[in-house]
Formats: C-alpha cells, structure tokens, sequence
C-alpha cells in the first residue's frame, strides 16, 4: 500500500443464512477498500469474533439463532475499539428500525427479494415484478 492510500476498511459479516453471507461477501470484497475480516452466523460469534478480528464495521443481521442484532450490537458497542454496526433485515417495521437504533447502530439495510426476470421453464410469465435487491438508509 502507498503511504497516500487509506487503509481498508475491516467488515465482519453476521448473518446465519450461509447463502445470504457468502453472497454479501461475493459482492462486497470486489470493492476497493473494503476487506471481509469475518462472516459468523449467530449473536455470540458476533461478540467474540468482533474482539478478536477487530473489524471496523459489522453488518448485522437482525434475525439471529440465539438473539437478535440488536442485542449483539449492544454487546459489540462495549469492545473497544468499537466497531460502527450496520443492520441488515428483512424484517424492516419500525419497532425493529427502534431496537436496531436504541442498540447503537448507524445504519441500517433492508434486504428485498430479488425475483428473477427469466421465465421458469414451463413458459409461464413470473406473476411478480422484480424489486431492489435493498433499500438502505443511514441513520
């Protein structure tokens, strides 16, 4: 790395579907600056890993097997260093928006379905129309 160059931003991925994981970071580490340090599938990992991986953001799933993300983000908030934590859901009403942010994130994600624009093979047209794949905001 030149010494004008910024260091890469450090992400750990919490999300305990594999799928949706290994496919945020398909698209995430092509990116300039950003480096996937960490993908982990529950709340406690997410704790443990984030002390030991140091990461500088952590995208957060709010559905997790043994809590939420908002719990975890908490948990995450007291490390020190901390880092910035994204929620990523999709199960976006406004009470987990309210649990996410009372938690101590900064962002906050919207994962959509993704509908796929080819025909299935029967011939029939897809019923439905695609969507964004999300819809984020900062906070």
């Amino acid at each position: 790395m030149a010494d004008d160059e910024e260091p890469a931003i450090r992400l750990l991925i919490v999300d305990d579907h594999e799928v949706v994981a290994l496919g945020l970071r398909s698209l995430i580490e092509d990116e300039p600056g950003i480096t996937v340090v960490g993908i982990v599938g529950s709340a406690a990992e997410a704790v443990t890993s984030a002390r030991r991986l140091k990461p500088d953001v952590a995208l957060v799933d709010f559905r997790l097997p043994d809590g939420t993300g908002a719990d975890a983000t908490r948990l995450i908030g007291q490390l020190d260093p901390a880092p910035q934590v994204v929620m990523i859901t999709s199960v976006a009403d406004r009470r987990v928006l309210a649990l996410a942010l009372e938690a101590g994130c900064c962002g906050f994600c919207r994962r959509t379905p993704i509908v796929p624009t080819w025909w299935p093979l029967s011939g029939r047209r897809p019923t439905t129309t695609p969507t964004s794949p999300a819809t984020c905001s900062n906070t």
